[in-house]
């Protein structure tokens, strides 16, 4: 009986400890309002602050993306032109040649009025706030994602890759 009661007297006095995470809202970033987009999170200027790219559709007929690179301070300073700008899919920070800067894969559509392009890229890193975009021959899709990890352990970030795949013609529509 006693060691129950120590254990719960120890228990109810760590957790009286433990206080719920506050957030601020942070009103002097402006972001653009976007739907079916993605975003993510990264240090990609390895300064030790997060940055983070969101992407997405405007207003029905522009397609955005922007890199918000953290100056720190809670300030942020927006890039655009960086990245293809996608939506109805997904964005996700990597480091596929393992040189310690993040690259970018994403995967989703490019709107140009009226027509609609499905795309999936790699770009790497510059590591002088640029990217390049690199050939790749991974199929298009859109409504997917899009993740890294070493699935095989040899010490090299894959790329997993999901997504509707879908080839119209006048004739017919096929999903692969």
């Amino acid at each position: 009986m006693k060691p129950i009661f120590l254990f719960l007297i120890t228990f109810l006095f760590t957790v009286s400890l433990v206080s719920a995470q506050q957030f601020t809202e942070q009103t002097d970033i402006e972001l653009t309002g976007v739907y079916e987009g993605s975003c993510d999170w990264g240090d990609y200027n390895n300064d030790g602050l997060l940055d983070f790219m969101p992407t997405g559709n405007q207003d029905g007929y522009t397609t955005y993306s922007a890199l918000f690179l953290n100056e720190g301070n809670n300030h942020f300073s927006q890039h655009q032109g960086i990245i293809m700008p996608i939506y109805r899919g997904e964005i996700e920070w990597g480091d596929y040649n393992n040189d310690n800067f993040l690259d970018i894969a994403l995967t989703g559509a490019y709107m140009e009025y009226p027509s609609t392009t499905r795309y999936t890229k790699l770009y790497t890193n510059n590591k002088n706030e640029s990217f390049t975009e690199i050939y790749t021959n991974l199929l298009s899709s859109i409504h997917g994602g899009i993740t890294w990890g070493d699935y095989n352990n040899d010490g090299y970030s894959d790329l997993l890759h999901t997504g509707l795949n879908l080839y119209v013609d006048e004739f017919t529509a096929v999903n692969n």
